[in-house]
């Protein structure tokens, strides 16, 4: 007790800050040298490849939306004919991620939080060595979860493996000191069986300290082998990325992050010539930690894995989110990994918004349509949800969903679809007789057969639609023009793509990889043109609007077309009002809920309401 009160009481003089740091190298100190609890792992499973050509440590460290990321890595390295050994720190997640990773031919080590990235490869090291797992490798791995693989750095990673430089690194950093990042980095065998080598790996003494890591690990180790003669390989370079196919130009964002370094804040010369930004970019890679600077330029044009430490000060969201789809990610993964990326650097985010496609789920689940129409299909996501009856109008639909039995596709413009005079006759299910003999006989209609839900008038209708097609405003109107005049009062007509996050996004010429076009539009006409209809903005991905009470007799917007487009259709470039941007007024599912605003549609429907009857209703609960 005395030997700790003597060690104590000097630290506890020290400022807060320093003392924190102390006491933690103390506690390290301790594990490593004492106790040696550093060196405690368990080996959760082992797996043997058939001739290896080489050996994989990768160290983890469950948090976040990384799952999908290292599950790319871990399946490219087994693929490649690695023997994998994954070595996962203790975090609150260790036990769903090493039941995910078990899954693959890998061997999986759990161990201490201690000493960050490099304790882990020592760890690994030390294991692979001492079972002789290095004696006939050719390649030695070692590589971390701190970048991000989306489905397109499979290929590059692949290619990264098959270089023939005996020290290849994804990135090499010129700042302060020229060494391999050692997120990912690849030795031969004419590396890893030298000595100093093993040296290295066997005098390692870890800490949780980032410059204790940079410094006497990733610096260190770059600098070992550089003793030795080699010369790291970076399979990022200036050259790779300007010769490549998919280049094409620098994105705004890029060229000021290739300014930045050079000029700093204040002094960015805005109107630099092609010639000048390729250069400053090629200075960039003999100079500075490129993997900050022009780190999306590389993920966008070759597929490499994206930092997950970008500074989004630096780096606006919508570049981070544009490039993790340019890898190939999901709009739903892009925006938890963005979520999860702000959040690193303690930044206030919003919830990642949900997507059309939990929109939709939602009102097929609580509305539960006997029909369902669609007007632009694409991968036929959202036509998937249905559980009745439904139509998709697509000219040429890429669908790589399986859909429901009941769901037919029609290879065609919406507008050709709707030129016919009963174009859900032919498609819906109607029962023995048709619209024309019912009209003819109307005592018919006291026993018709059950069949798709109709009007009044005897006319088939749609319970639940979606406008989803050509993002422009005036097609999106047309749309709708045609799919009210098959609803009845209680349906719900749904447009996609009516929240623009920027002026660049709304543009009607596509210039961003997430583009809702002009669509935004389409509420301020449905407001100044048809004030009988109540629309419901949604805080979903990329905006969503609920448009109610429709009513099938109304011809203002067909009558008045002409003169709304020239009114308000613009060419580019796109101004968005501030409402827009921002979302004021927008719903989540959940408010939806609370106002009970679908219970009203459904009361509409049991009653056969009329619109006015719905509108109030409505305007009432949203008031």
């Amino acid at each position: 007790m005395n030997l700790q009160y003597s060690v104590i009481r000097p630290i506890r003089k020290l400022p807060r800050r320093v003392a924190t740091k102390v006491l933690k190298e103390l506690t390290r100190f301790h594990r490593y040298y004492i106790s040696r609890s550093f060196f405690t792992f368990t080996v959760e499973r082992t797996a043997s490849i058939k001739d290896p050509i080489g050996v994989a440590i990768v160290a983890l460290y469950p948090r976040g939306p990384l799952i999908d990321s290292v599950n790319r890595l871990l399946g490219t390295l087994v693929d490649a004919n690695y023997l994998v050994i994954a070595v996962v720190n203790q975090s609150s997640r260790s036990n769903e991620w090493l039941a995910e990773l078990g899954k693959l031919s890998i061997t999986l080590i759990s161990r201490p939080n201690i000493g960050r990235d490099f304790g882990a490869y020592k760890i690994g090291y030390l294991f692979a060595a001492q079972r002789g797992l290095l004696e006939h490798a050719q390649h030695l791995v070692i590589a971390n979860d701190s970048v991000y693989y989306g489905p397109r750095s499979e290929k590059f990673l692949s290619d990264l493996l098959n270089e023939e430089h005996p020290w290849v690194s994804m990135f090499v950093n010129h700042q302060i000191h020229t060494h391999a990042q050692s997120f990912f980095i690849r030795v031969n065998r004419e590396i890893f069986t030298r000595t100093p080598f093993a040296k290295f790996w066997h005098g390692y003494y870890p800490s949780d300290e980032r410059k204790h890591t940079i410094n006497k690990g990733e610096v260190r180790l770059s600098a070992t082998i550089s003793e030795l003669g080699y010369v790291p390989y970076a399979h990022v370079s200036a050259d790779r990325i300007l010769s490549s196919k998919a280049f094409g130009e620098f994105t705004e964002n890029e060229k000021h992050n290739i300014r930045r370094p050079v000029f700093g804040r204040a002094m960015i010369p805005l109107s630099l010539e092609h010639q000048q930004i390729e250069e400053l970019m090629r200075a960039g890679y003999r100079a500075s930690n490129v993997t900050h600077s022009q780190g999306t330029l590389a993920s966008r044009v070759l597929g490499a894995p994206l930092k997950l430490d970008l500074d989004p000060l630096r780096i606006t969201q919508e570049a981070l989110r544009d490039t993790l789809l340019a890898l190939g990610c999901s709009s739903e993964e892009a925006l938890s990994v963005l979520n999860f990326m702000l959040n690193q650097h303690g930044k206030h985010v919003q919830v990642t918004k949900p997507s059309l496609h939990k929109l939709m789920k939602v009102l097929h689940r609580d509305l539960n349509p006997r029909t369902y129409l669609e007007v632009g299909v694409d991968r036929g996501g959202s036509l998937a949800l249905a559980s009745c009856p439904a139509i998709g109008i697509d000219p040429v639909p890429a669908v790589t969903q399986r859909l429901p039995a009941t769901t037919q596709l029609v290879h065609s413009t919406s507008d050709a679809f709707f030129a016919n005079p009963h174009p859900l006759e032919r498609l819906f299910p109607r029962g023995d007789t048709s619209v024309s003999a019912l009209n003819k006989i109307p005592q018919l209609w006291s026993r018709r057969p059950e069949g798709a839900p109709r009007r009044s008038d005897g006319e088939i209708v749609a319970e639940l639609s979606l406008i989803d097609g050509m993002h422009h405003a005036d097609f999106a109107l047309r749309d709708f023009i045609n799919i009210e005049r098959h609803s009845a009062p209680w349906s719900v007509i749904v447009f996609d793509d009516m929240l623009p996050v920027d002026h660049k996004q709304a543009q009607r010429t596509r210039t961003t990889i997430g583009w809702t076009g002009d669509v935004f539009r389409v509420e301020r006409i449905l407001q100044t043109y048809r004030p009988d209809l109540v629309t419901v903005r949604m805080d979903t991905a990329s905006g969503a609007l609920l448009v109610f009470a429709p009513n099938h007799l109304d011809q203002r917007l067909s009558i008045a077309y002409d003169q709304i487009v020239a009114q308000f259709v613009q060419s580019d470039p796109q101004v968005v009002p501030d409402d827009v941007l921002t979302r004021i007024g927008a719903f989540s599912i959940s408010e939806l809920h609370q106002r009970g605003v679908l219970k009203i549609v459904q009361r509409a429907r049991q009653r056969k309401a009329s619109a006015e009857w719905v509108a109030r209703e409505l305007r009432a609960a949203l008031a």
